[in-house]
């Protein structure tokens, strides 16, 4: 791996903590290639060897590359990977309390392994959604709280015996974090207050929010040579980074290259920015239609292209063969 693709791949991991912030961190690497932005919503006026990239309700992105001698052969090469990653939502009107303990209450997103969640230090990131003049118009902002807020703790051996015999985790009962103490100054219901704090506005002034919990550890080569990648998050910001290298390297000469990164691969792709939308057919229609074809015409490129749909898979765990 070379100097310039880890230290790319290590601030994706790093930084990519929702799916906005692996959008936001894929836009600034394809803008610092000469990628320019286009609304789905305007008129397309593309130029063969340009290059361009469409953001799609904030978590998903699409990137291509039009071939400078697109017309020899009109065709799509495609790659896709997702944004998502298994983890934690937070629920609307997250802020319980136990026994003076200020909880949040969170669902389990995707298929984590939930027992790596415990005893870490947590944070949260996404997307909120604040009142604005127009009712039509919120405000969307994007935030990182960047801060160990949160942890899921594990009881303690004295208090269950069997723990190293294996436990079964309840979602609804064993995975609440823990995220202050009440006091009588601010109360039970304590993160929404630190939210709208973070956000320079009132509590009542969030109206809605997609956040999800991140494991704050840093991504590190290890191994006696370095063999070996540990990290948050590897599915599937490693197949997000290695989409957007090859955008970003390769010539297009012939046809179109397209990375599509898709939201809520993890929970079934069935949204609209996710892979089972249509939205990746019409944007590929709208190249076409842009360059002045037919719905004829890209349907035959369709035929004569070819996709891969890049994400993470297991290796050879040497302490469970008999699992292989």
């Amino acid at each position: 791996m070379s100097n310039c693709n880890k230290e790319n791949l290590f601030k994706m991991l790093s930084s990519g903590t929702s799916p906005y912030m692996v959008v936001k961190e894929s836009v600034e690497q394809l803008e610092e290639a000469g990628f320019k932005r286009l609304e789905l919503k305007h008129d397309w006026g593309l130029d063969q060897g340009g290059k361009y990239y469409v953001e799609h309700h904030g978590s998903s992105l699409f990137a291509f590359a039009v071939g400078r001698d697109f017309a020899f052969r009109e065709n799509f090469k495609i790659v896709t990977a997702h944004t998502d990653f298994p983890g934690f939502r937070i629920k609307p009107n997250p802020d319980l309390v136990t026994n003076k303990y200020c909880q949040i209450n969170v669902e389990v997103y995707g298929g984590p392994i939930l027992n790596t969640w415990l005893d870490r230090p947590l944070s949260a990131a996404g997307r909120v959604t604040l009142k604005s003049d127009d009712v039509f118009h919120p405000k969307i902002r994007i935030i990182d709280l960047k801060k160990p807020l949160f942890t899921i703790p594990n009881l303690a051996i004295h208090l269950n015996r069997d723990i190293n015999k294996g436990i079964e985790l309840n979602k609804q009962i064993d995975l609440l974090p823990i995220t202050a103490i009440v006091n009588e100054e601010l109360g039970g219901e304590r993160f929404i207050k630190y939210l709208a704090k973070e956000l320079n506005t009132s509590p009542e002034a969030i109206l809605d929010y997609e956040l999800n919990l991140y494991n704050l550890d840093e991504p590190c080569l290890l191994g006696m040579e370095e063999e070996f990648l540990s990290s948050p998050r590897i599915d599937n910001l490693t197949s997000v980074q290695a989409a957007l290298t090859g955008m970003i390297q390769a010539k297009a000469i012939t046809g179109i290259n397209v990375a599509a990164l898709f939201d809520h691969e993890e929970v079934g792709s069935r949204t609209k920015q996710g892979a089972g939308s249509s939205i990746l057919a019409l944007l590929l229609e709208k190249i076409f239609l842009s360059f002045g074809r037919d719905r004829a015409k890209f349907l035959s490129a369709v035929s004569d292209s070819c996709m891969l749909s890049v994400d993470v898979a297991h290796g050879l765990h040497p302490n469970k063969m008999g699992r292989h």
